[in-house]
């Protein structure tokens, strides 16, 4: 053997690596960290075994053929194959990755429990894409897993995933072809190649491209949970029970863990409470899960299916919305052509508040005011956002407090003494609690703050309501003074008209004139009474709304008195748990370090011992921070509910006005009508008075007068009727919001 085989470097023609820089491993080849000799650039060098090379020529260029073939931004890019100058191994040298790969995030504590929302949408699609890509090539993975799918961060530094590791590839003569060979990760594995290849169960097989479709739910469900779906105890050593578990489950359960020694295997058809997916995202993932993870063979998907799904996911628009007395932060997956009302109901599926209930405030405005109901999302506003959702609240008092209970992972037991291999482990996982902690901690804040701004813009809406309640009663009395004007003449003319018939003595239909025009007179007298008071009530509540709100500013006070920020210096909760994680991950790298020491000396034993009682220490304070925190937020919450029952009770105020105000509109247009209508009635009455030809001749002066009369009120009555029309028009504009206001009342039974 030569000296150069001792040295840390090696080289191909145009690339050098050193092998002391593992990047990654597997059965046959090994992968470096390596540079470009001409320009610099640093890339992956794999380099296969020697007894990989032994292999079939066939097995041995499949790789390289597969990957020659491949040019997409989310397959991992081939620069070369070249050989090595010593041992004339092939080497392929690829692209390299900075950041890891999936599995290597997933490893981190903070996302132990899978990814934020963000961030896993970008991993499902680009692992798509670049599946699809395959599928295009008629090329099957075969290994697919979150250890072969690398990370990369494009100029703007976004996340960029790209799939790697082509040994186990193989390309397909067409789209049905199967085939016996066994590769993959055991984890990953389709239940009918884990029995063959695994299990030894000579009596299955062969297999087709679809498999692949298995290993991709397993990843996509460890992306979005940080763990694997389906968990036998004892792991690898209970494979047997592992083989059952995935075989056996029945068609739509996404996980089964199998906790304890013979213990019973925990189905469930949900993603875990822990996982950081929102609501909205999980009810369209969780049937693709499902559809993903389905050992009966009749009933799996297609890889068609399976794209057209990814794809209606990232095609759907998000909004923010957030339901204060439900507690409710929700982001809605909508398509973009869905209206308002389609819209309301998916609230109501996210926060349980019914679509006839609801009240939805963008900007300080409403909703159904600030956009045109048959508008689809895409042409809302810009401006909602996760700080600035869509408020949405109860048009009625809430029936029963909302707070819910606080979920997350506990802390794992510690121990009295010393085990290096085990507080590495014990380390990290309480890493993982604690970054869950901070997160829910943010959480809190957050939330706080939208409660706060819901509360402003729950106040800004109610004035812009109160606003328009005193504009339209401004214009529903200068109504009623223009009807008050129309009804002094109309009485002024019908007692003219009555000294008229009198006047004329008891012709034929005199005295039938008379009670008809006394009767009509009534009428509009009692309207006009009726007219007035419904004024003066809607009136009077709604000066006392203004006083209240407008110029007491009651609901603003009344939170001003209840209102305590968790955010001032007194709590700073977040920044007290961030440091202490801080201080556990330099733990977390300590013990790390010491695992990989054989033994540990007794100084090394006596430090080791100090860490791991400070990490215990760090996890009882965050656990106590957390649990304060939650306190405080519940009371808060407990603040909001008892103020938005007072807010409930004004609101209902202004709805009552409104019903008063609708009410008032019914009986100035029957007043108007009716005005009209005895108006011309009388008019007639006066014309057949003054063209009766009985009358006497001493009478001829008040046929006179009555003709003069007729000619006045025509007149009187063209100039009103205009009048009247045009503050109609102005009242009937407002009558159609206070029609739209005041149905809701009628439908909650205000």
């Amino acid at each position: 053997m030569s000296g150069d085989d001792f040295a840390p470097l090696r080289q191909s023609q145009n690339y050098l690596w050193d092998i002391t820089k593992v990047l990654g491993q597997g059965a046959t080849s090994k992968v470096y960290k390596g540079r470009d000799k001409r320009n610099g650039q640093e890339v992956a060098v794999k380099v296969f075994s020697t007894a990989a090379m032994q292999r079939s020529p066939e097995v041995q260029v499949r790789e390289f053929q597969v990957m020659m073939q491949l040019k997409h931004e989310n397959v991992v890019q081939l620069l070369s194959i070249e050989e090595e100058d010593v041992n004339n191994l092939k080497v392929i040298v690829m692209e390299l990755s900075q950041y890891g790969s999936l599995y290597t995030l997933l490893d981190n504590p903070e996302n132990s429990l899978g990814l934020e929302e963000e961030e896993f949408l970008t991993v499902l699609k680009d692992l798509t894409a670049g599946i699809q890509y395959l599928r295009e090539k008629d090329i099957v993975h075969r290994d697919i897993k979150p250890g072969n799918i690398l990370l990369f961060k494009d100029e703007e530094g976004r996340s960029v995933y790209k799939l790697t590791d082509f040994g186990a590839a193989k390309q397909l003569e067409s789209e049905d072809e199967q085939f016996m060979s066994l590769y993959g990760t055991e984890e990953y594995l389709h239940p009918n190649i884990y029995g063959r290849a695994v299990i030894r169960d000579g009596n299955i097989g062969p297999f087709d491209a679809t498999v692949d479709l298995w290993s991709l739910g397993v990843t996509i469900y460890h992306a979005a949970t940080g763990q694997l779906p389906f968990k036998a105890y004892g792991g690898r050593r209970n494979r047997q029970k592992m083989y059952e578990i995935t075989k056996t489950k029945e068609s739509g359960v996404i996980s089964g863990i199998q906790k304890y020694e013979d213990g019973p295997v925990e189905w469930n058809r949900d993603l875990p409470p822990t996982c950081l997916l929102s609501v909205g995202l999980r009810k369209f993932l969780v049937p693709v899960l499902a559809s993903l993870l389905e050992s009966n063979e009749r009933k799996r998907t297609t890889f068609d299916r399976f794209f057209q799904e990814v794809g209606n996911i990232l095609s759907k628009k998000v909004l923010y919305a957030f339901c204060p007395i439900t507690w409710s932060n929700m982001r809605i997956y909508v398509s973009k052509n869905t209206k308002l009302s389609r819209l309301q109901e998916l609230v109501a599926e996210q926060c349980e508040v019914a679509a006839v209930n609801q009240i939805l405030v963008l900007d300080g405005e409403l909703l159904e005011q600030s956009v045109d109901s048959l508008a689809t999302v895409e042409e809302y506003p810009k401006s909602i956002t996760q700080h600035n959702p869509i408020y949405v609240f109860l048009k009625s008092y809430p029936d029963h407090r909302y707070f819910p209970n606080c979920i997350y992972p506990e802390f794992p037991r510690f121990g009295s003494s010393v085990h290096v291999s085990n507080d590495y482990q014990l380390s990290k996982l309480c890493c993982t609690v604690m970054a869950f902690h901070l997160r829910l901690v943010r959480q809190y804040h957050h939330k706080l703050q939208l409660l706060q701004k819901s509360i402003q813009a729950y106040i800004h809406e109610l004035h812009q309501e109160i606003a328009h309640l005193v504009n339209c009663l401004k214009h529903q009395k200068q109504h009623n003074q223009t009807c008050g004007a129309w009804t002094r003449n109309y009485n002024h003319t019908v007692a003219q008209n009555i000294a008229l018939v009198k006047g004329t003595g008891q012709g034929p239909g005199a005295k039938e004139r008379e009670i008809l025009l006394e009767g009509n007179q009534k009428y509009v007298r009692d309207l006009e009474k009726q007219v007035d008071n419904i004024m003066k009530g809607a009136e009077d509540m709604l000066n006392q709304i203004q006083r209240d709100e407008l110029q007491n500013q009651r609901l603003q006070q009344y939170w001003q008195d209840e209102n305590m920020s968790c955010h001032s210096d007194t709590f700073r909760c977040s920044e007290k748990i961030g440091m202490m994680l801080d201080s556990m991950q330099g733990i977390m790298a300590a013990f790390k370090e010491d695992r990989s020491r054989v033994v540990l000396g007794k100084l090394e034993e006596n430090i080791h011992m100090v860490e791991k009682n400070r990490l215990q220490t760090l996890c009882s304070k965050s656990l106590s921070i957390l649990e304060s925190c939650n306190r405080f937020t519940e009371k808060q919450y407990n603040a909001y509910y008892t103020w938005y029952n007072q807010a409930v009770d004004t609101r209902n105020r202004c709805d009552k006005v409104n019903l008063k105000l609708g009410h008032l509109e019914k009986r100035q247009t029957e007043y108007v009508s009716k005005l009209d209508e005895f108006s011309k009635v009388m008019i007639g009455s006066m014309h057949e008075v003054v063209c009766e030809p009985n009358i006497p001749c001493s009478s001829e002066n008040l046929r006179d007068t009555g003709y003069s009369i007729i000619n006045k009120l025509n007149k009187k009555l063209d100039a009103v009727e205009l009048e009247v029309i045009e503050l109609t028009q102005t009242v009937d504009e407002n009558s159609k919001i206070i029609f739209s206001t005041g149905k809701h009342i009628i439908d909650n039974g205000i």
